[in-house]
């Protein structure tokens, strides 16, 4: 026993050493793989920062090369409106659900299908054909998706011709491949169909959007003391349109109670004279005093400061609002939230809204609640709103004075909402979007345009 005890101790030794030589070569691994793995996500990561970095430089480049080409662009672009008689008007769309949306596209389908029949007859190359021997072609151009059915398309921003009749059975329309036409064509608020172009690597697409078929957010803070009911219950009919709750209307006043306090919303404002202190302008004066020459500088006023006064152009009022309405006095995460039944169409009240300074709205390509809103200030909204809906599909209004022809029981209302409307617009919101990589820019610039002069408002910029 006493034999064995020894040379066992000595044999297990070695084994021993083995097993922590082994443990620490782990050991070892283990850290070097981790360093190798930390190293290696760092350097992915910077990598991964750096192509960002020049990725968003590209699109930061493409998207003000967008921007430029459409400014350049728009003096030359003709906005027109188009006539949509007997369409779906886009006036109805905006308050209902994924359901009723798909079963208004279905009904319009079949009258669509039943249309081409009686037009078309046996398909052949007949009256109400425009022409063509292909009915699909023509039922595209019935559908507002041909060439020829959009007169904006021929402008700079013209898109080309897009087919929405349903490839299979032409007896058979496929209800989502139809889109109903906005005011002038392309979806209700584009004025023009979107272009798509690339620079460089990047990709931009360019919308413009019509601005005065929006409800005006500044109605509500007006100097008009008199119409200051009127506006907030405007407002207040176009959030509870929108599904807003009560707390939300509460919480929007209150937001736009503090913009009030900065500035007031007046409708066609007037050049404002701005006074400011200035520091004086100096001048220097020399003295010779026998072989001497001294030099001195003396203010023009005693009091070291002298009064300025510049002329502030009316059109800085809508920059005023347009950066209020942008700060952080407006929450506009709420007026962006979507009303979840609207399912991708995604209506949300900031769709809606007109957040740059524009004062009026116009009649012919405002949807129906935000006409109805218009003409609170005059009662008797939901009729005036309808039978301009129903007027417009067919011929667009060429003035005030018109629709008061029309509607002449309805006059003295309408005169008291005549300050508020137009119909023609002017006030416009350009954007542009570019994507380079996995960065994105995109801007936003409002303009004024009156025939060929086209002004900038004011631009936003983010990522």
């Amino acid at each position: 026993m006493t034999h064995r005890g020894p040379s066992h101790r000595i044999r297990r030794g070695p084994r021993r050493r083995a097993g922590v030589v082994l443990l620490f070569t782990l050991i070892v691994l283990t850290v070097l793989v981790t360093v190798v793995a930390i190293l290696a996500s760092r350097i992915a990561t910077h990598k991964h920062r750096q192509q960002y970095m020049i990725d968003y430089q590209n699109a930061r480049y493409a998207c003000d090369s967008g921007m430029k080409y459409a400014l350049a662009t728009l003096p030359d672009t003709s906005v027109r409106l188009v006539e949509r008689p007997d369409e779906p008007d886009f006036s109805d769309v905006f308050y209902m659900t994924t359901g009723q949306y798909q079963q208004y596209l279905a009904a319009w389908a079949e009258v669509l299908a039943a249309r081409q029949i009686e037009q078309g007859g046996s398909f052949g190359a007949g009256a109400g054909m425009s022409g063509s021997d292909d009915p699909l072609a023509a039922l595209a151009a019935l559908l507002g998706g041909g060439a020829s059915a959009d007169p904006n398309a021929t402008g700079p921003f013209g898109g080309g011709a897009q087919t929405t009749a349903y490839a299979g059975d032409p007896f058979a329309m496929d209800p989502n491949e139809i889109t109903i036409r906005g005011p002038y064509g392309p979806p209700w608020p584009l004025v023009v169909e979107p272009i798509e172009i690339e620079v460089g690597q990047a990709r931009v697409r360019i919308e413009i959007i019509d601005e005065n078929a929006k409800l005006p957010l500044t109605w509500a803070i007006t100097s008009d003391q008199k119409a200051q009911r009127a506006a907030t219950d405007a407002v207040t009919l176009f959030c509870e349109w929108m599904g807003m709750e009560r707390s939300e209307i509460d919480g929007l006043f209150a937001q736009l109670e503090r913009v009030e306090k900065i500035k007031r919303f007046t409708i066609d404002p007037k050049p404002v004279t701005v006074t400011q202190r200035v520091p004086t302008p100096t001048r220097t004066v020399r003295t010779v005093t026998g072989s001497a020459v001294r030099t001195s500088t003396r203010s023009l006023s005693q009091s070291g400061t002298t009064l300025r006064r510049t002329a502030r152009p009316a059109i800085m009022h809508t920059a005023d609002f347009a950066r209020l309405l942008h700060s952080t006095e407006i929450d506009l995460e709420t007026l962006a939230r979507p009303n979840l039944q609207t399912g991708e169409r995604a209506e949300s009240p900031l769709k809606y809204l007109a957040l740059w300074g524009s004062q009026r709205v116009n009649i012919n390509t405002a949807p129906r609640h935000v006409l109805e809103a218009a003409f609170v200030f005059g009662g008797h909204h939901v009729e005036i709103a309808e039978a301009i809906i129903q007027r417009r599909r067919s011929e667009p209004f060429k003035s005030i004075d018109e629709l008061e022809e029309m509607l002449y029981g309805y006059a003295t209302s309408i005169r008291e909402c005549r300050p508020y409307l137009t119909t023609t617009s002017t006030f416009f919101s350009v954007r542009v979007t570019a994507w380079a990589g996995t960065a994105k820019a995109s801007a936003v610039t409002t303009i004024v345009k009156d025939g060929k002069q086209v002004q900038k408002v004011a631009m936003l910029t983010h990522r």
